[in-house]
């Protein structure tokens, strides 16, 4: 059942056989070609190749601690 008329997603990762890996063990069944379905829901989850894009500058602000004065 739809709560929001969103019936389907497609996923890019830059590690496709691993994450088809991860929904396979997270109880999805894997239909090839990295489509996943539901039991209630039919096919819903495709899985498909991107590159990995992360900048430096966002690495750097997400490791970067900060300390309340006082």
């Amino acid at each position: 059942m739809s709560l929001h008329r969103l019936t389907s997603v497609t996923m890019g990762v830059p590690n496709v056989e691993e994450t088809i890996s991860y929904y396979s063990e997270f109880g999805l069944t894997h239909t090839g070609s990295g489509v996943f379905r539901t039991g209630d829901g039919g096919e819903q989850l495709r899985i498909v190749h991107a590159r990995s894009v992360v900048s430096s500058s966002w690495v750097s602000a997400s490791t970067t601690k900060t300390t309340s004065p006082g």
